[in-house]
């Protein structure tokens, strides 16, 4: 059994959206919303790095060099930080720019022995999902990058649950959760980790650059509502799933890029309702 087009597309949309929205709201709690774009795009030479050596476009050589480079760009900024005495925003600018620019460079060099095309890393396409070679999945016949996005999805929701706790109190209180013997080192590690697994499993539906709308935007709406965790997810989910009922229709109706959509309704509900909030709120 196997799913029709636009009910693929629909979906994968909101499976890229409630992952994007899960990790980008850990990240947001962290007040490190800015490695989701730093993160988004540090992963191209990761990603390259992968190709040349497996010589393959498989979602496991993908993975691990997404992992690979966004731990590097983890590691890499909080040493300059400390060793350098550089703030952290002006390491993370260092250390994201100076390797977006080497990946930029290296798909140049390299994308056509890689059959590598550099506008679909850096954009992505929806559009393109049903084309890609078929998986089972539960009975379903599903393509390959959407099992990898659902179990990426799956692995990393688990993760978080089990650290909840954890990865809550270093996020609002570091110095307490220090104090209580909580890795705060680690688990900022694996937060970054977590989304630059996150941003590999989405890079071929929206691209390196635009998924970090979804890491941002959903959990910022949700803020909007609520300041529960939960409260906030449930809000950022239902976002995703308005987004992607309404973005992908509009995408081939208006024949444009489904990931530049989706972001722009996301964009534009979050504009809307913090308007119609802002108004609510002064005339109480």
């Amino acid at each position: 059994m196997s799913l029709d087009d636009s009910t693929l597309l629909v979906l994968a949309s909101i499976s890229v959206s409630g992952l994007c929205s899960l990790v980008g709201l850990h990240l947001i709690l962290r007040r490190q919303a800015m490695y989701a774009d730093a993160l988004s795009h540090s992963v191209l030479p990761g990603l390259v790095i992968a190709f040349l050596l497996s010589e393959s476009l498989g979602p496991w050589p993908l993975l691990l060099g997404a992992l690979g480079a966004g731990l590097f760009t983890s590691v890499l900024t909080q040493s300059l930080r400390d060793r350098a005495a550089l703030r952290e925003d002006t390491s993370l600018g260092i250390v994201f720019s100076g390797l977006f620019a080497l990946g930029v460079l290296m798909l140049g060099l390299f994308a056509g022995k890689v059959h590598l095309d550099a506008s679909c890393v850096l954009f992505g396409e929806l559009a393109f999902l049903p084309l890609e070679a078929s998986v089972q999945v539960g009975g379903l016949e599903v393509p390959g990058p959407f099992a990898l996005l659902l179990g990426t999805f799956a692995v990393v929701a688990t993760i978080c649950l089990i650290f909840h706790r954890a990865m809550i109190a270093s996020a609002f209180h570091e110095e307490m959760a220090r104090a209580m013997g909580i890795p705060v080192r680690f688990l900022h590690h694996l937060t970054l980790t977590l989304a630059a697994a996150a941003i590999i499993a989405c890079f071929e539906s929206v691209g390196a650059i635009l998924v970090i709308g979804l890491l941002v935007i959903p959990p910022s709406f949700g803020r909007l509502f609520s300041s529960s965790f939960r409260g906030v997810l449930s809000w950022a989910w239902g976002l995703g799933i308005f987004t992607s009922v309404v973005g992908v229709p509009l995408a081939f109706a208006w024949n444009t890029p489904i990931s530049a959509m989706l972001v722009s309704v996301a964009f534009s509900s979050f504009a809307i309702a913090f308007t119609v909030k802002w108004i609510w709120e002064t005339r109480r």
